[in-house]
């Protein structure tokens, strides 16, 4: 039987969410086959909580711990940390240089697609539809008026590195920029500030197993909020639906995106790609390189809707990895 480290926590405020999301894949985990423990990595610290609610110190030497004097060497790490450092490459760096095998994309594609105007940049070199875009630094900021006059109202303003639309606001009147670029500067010391596309969100799943690239249904999101912000992800002000109601060849072309996309950036196991539709023609939003797996995500709602059980769909991840590693 394998141990399977299932990586909870994180260092940004989306931590709460990172252990849902662990949560979810250690209750649906096929016991016959793995052996799962729940380690949360933290600002404070890297440890285990065993049945007793003692907390157990991971050996961070070789990303161990010893649990009543036997040593547990874990055989895969499977990631659910949402931003930084499970999503940024850090946390990868690390599993690279202690020889543990990891869900999830690799080192470079992980800081790559964390930072969205990186990410930008290379997909529209490669012929990706996207929303015009500006970058904002904090020691080096883009004017009101550049900004205006680059970008028509309304406008998008985010954390150029963050997730779960954390520090995200649109600005529609531009009185109100001020205030949306210093909630923004709380997340990140980059910005981005993008055009507002009018048209209809939908996201989609793609994963690899067996070297075949394979697109799950696509989940048309309706957000009770002006876009799809933290509240409208997590506390239930949206409505998704799986499968989308798109005409087939619609529904083709984006899965053809979200595919072409994931072969460009080498993206690896599970991840998720955002699109906003307008005039028939799927826009780039971003990607999602660890996606949530709470029992409320798009993710795992894809998953059944392609006709996979949840339990054989984290078998196929995780084995992969072995095969690949």
């Amino acid at each position: 039987m394998k141990n399977v480290a299932i990586i909870i926590g994180g260092f940004s405020n989306e931590k709460e969410i990172s252990i849902k999301s662990g949560d979810m894949v250690y209750k649906n985990l096929d016991k016959e086959k793995y052996k799962p423990y729940l380690i949360h990595i933290l600002r404070e610290g890297w440890f285990f909580i065993d049945e007793n609610a003692n907390k157990i110190d991971i050996d961070r030497n070789d990303f161990s711990l010893k649990i009543n004097g036997e040593k547990i060497v874990f055989d895969i790490a499977f990631n659910t940390i949402h931003g930084s450092p499970g999503e940024d490459g850090k946390l990868q760096g690390y599993f690279e240089i202690t020889n543990i095998p990891y869900t999830g994309c690799d080192v470079l594609t992980s800081a790559l697609t964390f930072n969205k105007k990186m990410c930008l940049s290379i997909l529209e070199l490669n012929g990706i539809i996207k929303a015009k875009n500006l970058i904002s630094y904090r020691d080096r900021p883009v004017e009101k008026n550049d900004i205006l006059s680059e970008l028509e109202l309304p406008i998008f303003i985010k954390p150029n590195k963050s997730g779960s639309s954390l520090g995200a606001s649109k600005v529609e009147k531009q009185a109100d920029i001020d205030k949306a670029i210093e909630l923004a500067f709380k997340e990140d010391d980059q910005i981005l500030i993008e055009e507002y596309i009018d048209g209809k969100e939908v996201s989609v799943g793609v994963f690899s197993t067996n070297n075949e690239v394979k697109v799950l249904s696509i989940t048309e999101i309706r957000s009770d909020e002006s876009f799809f912000n933290y509240k409208a992800k997590y506390d239930g002000a949206s409505t998704e639906i799986t499968p989308a109601d798109l005409p087939k060849d619609l529904a083709s072309k984006i899965k053809a995106e979200a595919k072409k996309i994931y072969q460009i950036l080498s993206l690896r196991s599970y991840i998720r790609i955002d699109f906003i539709i307008k005039d028939e023609v799927p826009y780039f939003l971003e990607v999602n390189a660890t996606p949530g797996l709470s029992e409320n995500s798009i993710i795992p709602a894809q998953i059944m809707a392609y006709g996979i059980e949840w339990k054989d769909f984290f078998s196929e991840i995780i084995e992969d990895i072995f095969k690949n590693k």
